[in-house]
């Protein structure tokens, strides 16, 4: 059998398995569909779209005896894998560390206070899937933090004790542990001994005259190495003999120093002079929201079916030339990843803060995103881009304005006539736990450092109150970045869909529905009437019945009347 016949013979067997994967989800049959889905993948992973549709199933599927050794294959399939938003699969990851399978030793020498450097406690630091995970996930599971931050005391303590034969034995843990307070933006709690510590190593580090690597993963436990001054020109031009060090290196100190580069080529539209505006401009400075690796592709779709797919609307604009996108408030540039598989578009990308748009500059650049304009601009300012847009999206913005109805007004003179916009607004139901939370906060008259962050973080895992508790599940309460944006923003307005319908669409917008949102099934069963999803006073009623319907957002699609 020659090599044509053998890739004819594979492909065929990946459609079987693909169509075998099809009737057994159909029947509700989630291991046998990932079994066959996964055994199509491993004949051929180029396939995008099969390989993310496995990795959603399996992120939601429960891990079973009967699925335990199939599921673990395929978590470290997908933790190897690229271009992938490894945060949906953690939990499931989780599931097959080491440290899960050995949470009763865990537990006891958490109880017993002192974490032991033996082979168990070796074995588990060392473990393959603990490790990925360190690296490309954002820790959001409240126990591990516990464990790692707990690990992190005993570290600093044997180092400076002069033990590096255990240190030695978990260099690539101690890499990925490095890279994790990175991401995390060093939200782990420390006591005064632990900084006693860490400056003792920065002072010795200072007298050497060679780089030591292992120095600088111990600091990088509890700060960026960016910050040590009298390392910048050895860091930038050193190179490690072990390439998972350069990649630490490059993660945690040259990508930071190359979006410093970027900034200075941002062009600014107009100063930002609104007080308020200064206020959440100094906040994303100081905290670029969210610090991201990696997220899922989208697929390659034309603008007109692009809207199709999302409002089940036409658009009617059948002229040739280019279609304009403007992304309100694009942050590190996540969202941006999710429309720039839209075919011959240009994008329009403005945010108030430049550290934000340096980060989204370099992460695009990085998925070779080439259609891209970035442009720092408070949103108030817009119409001085001098241009009109077919498509406008704006999430997670007008609540943190001073005045949002300004904001929406602003929008509504550049989007186009029969032009769509994405709004995204804070539900007042979905964020009560947030509000009381902050009510709280005013009264302890608690501002923003990192002293007074583990103090509420504290607080919210040791609440009585569930509500206050439940803001622990927001997978912001695991980075400063996330927590600051999430607790102690600067402005912040919440909304409900009663207002939605007299006050955003009075603007001249027509309502066009959620989406696909994870509940309208569930929405449709309990008000089938023909376009019952667009209609805000059966959503009204379904909020109430079920609060954590929009826990995220109101993220919904308008058109331009």
């Amino acid at each position: 059998m020659d090599a044509n016949d053998i890739k004819k013979t594979e492909a065929i067997r990946f459609r079987e398995y693909i169509v075998q994967g099809d009737n057994f989800y159909r029947q509700n049959d989630i291991d046998s569909a990932i079994i066959s889905y996964f055994s199509a993948l491993k004949i051929d992973k180029t396939h995008y779209s099969v390989l993310l549709k496995v990795y959603i199933i399996f992120s939601l599927a429960k891990v079973s005896n009967a699925n335990k050794k199939v599921m673990r294959e395929i978590c470290l399939f997908f933790l190897e894998q690229k271009n992938i938003c490894y945060r949906y699969g953690f939990n499931n990851f989780l599931r097959f560390t080491v440290y899960y399978e050995n949470k009763e030793y865990v537990e006891s020498s958490k109880l017993n206070k002192c974490y032991k450097f033996n082979d168990k406690l070796i074995s588990i630091l060392n473990d393959k899937i603990l490790q990925l995970i360190l690296k490309k996930c954002l820790v959001v599971n409240s126990d591990l933090e516990e464990f790692l931050t707990q690990i992190r005391k005993s570290l600093i303590e044997i180092y400076t004790s002069k033990k590096k034969n255990i240190i030695k034995k978990i260099y690539k843990f101690l890499i990925c542990f490095a890279e994790q307070c990175f991401y995390n933006e060093f939200i782990f709690k420390s006591t005064k001994k632990e900084e006693k510590l860490l400056s003792k190593i920065e002072r010795d580090l200072n007298k050497k005259k060679n780089i030591d690597e292992y120095d600088l993963l111990l600091i990088s436990l509890y700060k960026p190495i960016g910050s040590l001054d009298f390392l910048n020109n050895q860091l930038s031009s050193y190179q490690s003999e072990s390439k998972d060090f350069d990649n630490y290196l490059k993660f945690t100190f040259r990508d930071s120093k190359y979006e410093n580069l970027l900034a200075n080529q941002i062009k600014e539209i107009s100063n930002i002079s609104n007080k308020k505006s200064l206020l959440i401009k100094n906040q994303y400075e100081e905290n670029p929201y969210p610090r991201w690796r990696t997220t899922n592709l989208p697929e390659k779709i034309n603008f007109n079916d692009f809207i199709y797919k999302n409002t089940n609307n036409l658009f009617n604009d059948l002229g040739l030339e280019k279609k304009k996108i403007l992304i309100a408030g694009c942050g590190t540039g996540q969202q941006i990843l999710n429309y720039s598989g839209i075919n011959d578009v240009d994008i329009f990308a403005i945010d108030i803060s430049k550290s934000s748009l340096a980060y989204a500059k370099r992460m695009t650049d990085q998925y070779k995103i080439q259609n891209i304009y970035y442009f720092q601009s408070d949103l108030l300012n817009i119409n001085l881009l001098k241009e009109s847009f077919d498509m406008i999206i704006c999430t997670g913005v007008l609540h943190h304005m001073e005045k949002p109805y300004e904001g929406l007004k602003s929008l509504c003179e550049v989007l186009k006539p029969n032009g769509f916009m994405k709004l995204g607004l804070y539900s007042t139901i979905a964020r009560s736990s947030i509000i009381e939370l902050r009510n709280e906060i005013k009264k302890l008259n608690l501002d923003f450092n990192k002293k007074n962050m583990s103090k509420i973080r504290e607080i919210i895992l040791n609440s009585e109150k569930n509500a206050i508790k439940m803001c622990s599940k927001f997978n912001d309460f695991y980075s400063t970045s996330g927590f600051r944006d999430l607790i102690f923003n600067k402005i912040e307005h919440t909304f409900n869909l009663i207002e939605i319908q007299n006050d955003i669409l009075k603007q001249n917008l027509k309502f066009l529905g959620f989406g696909k949102h994870r509940c309208l099934q569930k929405f449709k069963a309990y008000f089938p009437d023909y376009n019952s999803e667009l209609n805000l006073k059966y959503w009204t009623a379904f909020e109430i019945n079920f609060p954590d319907t929009f826990s995220s957002m109101y993220n919904f699609w308008v058109s331009k009347i």
